[in-house]
């Protein structure tokens, strides 16, 4: 906006200099096509800026926001998320011998190739193409708390108030088997 103005400026004070007859009119002329080809192109350039044809901030805002929501990912330990981060990053998922292998898309494929992902229990393996970046992800399955053992602590208060097994087992809406389990758990690992 500043240029644009000086250049008014200039153009202003072009037309005085001619008016005086300090300059001939091809002098004039060839100067005053060359301000308004200069601040032609300044405004065209400003379009763009606007139009956001050559804004960096955007795209840059947006790759700190997905490394911020990556790192997010990793502290939270949400493996949705951390699939949901890969899937930005990469295609042509592959699990073969429980390693995870993808394409990276060109913006990171850069980052990608130092990453050492030590949360994410990876390990980069060597670049077979210029494309792909191999990641080992071991992949361990869930250890979910059987049910009797949640219910241990709650089977064993409701005893000492001289509930029956039958009774604890109908007040929790669980069968006497479990009520049973979770009873013996308690008695072997909170006595």
């Amino acid at each position: 906006m500043y240029k644009i103005a000086e250049l008014d400026n200039k153009i202003n004070k072009l037309i005085d200099i001619y008016l005086e007859g300090t300059i001939t009119l091809e002098e004039y002329q060839r100067k005053k096509e060359s301000y308004i080809n200069e601040k032609k192109e300044l405004q065209e350039a400003l379009q763009d800026f606007v139009a956001g044809t050559n804004n960096w901030f955007e795209p840059a805002r947006d790759f700190v926001t997905l490394l911020n929501s990556a790192h997010c990912a990793v502290e939270e330990k949400n493996l949705e998320s951390q699939k949901e981060f890969l899937e930005k990053i990469g295609s042509n998922f592959i699990l073969k011998e429980r390693r995870l292998v993808f394409s990276s898309e060109s913006p990171y494929r850069g980052f990608l190739s130092d990453a050492p992902f030590p949360t994410w229990r990876t390990r980069l393996q060597p670049i077979r193409t210029a494309s792909e970046i191999q990641v080992k992800i071991i992949i361990q399955p869930l250890q979910r708390t059987p049910l009797y053992q949640k219910l241990a602590k709650k089977v064993e208060e409701l005893s000492l108030l001289g509930m029956s097994l039958r009774a604890i087992a109908r007040t929790l809406k669980i069968s006497k088997k479990t009520a049973t389990n979770a009873y013996r758990y308690s008695k072997q690992n909170f006595d």
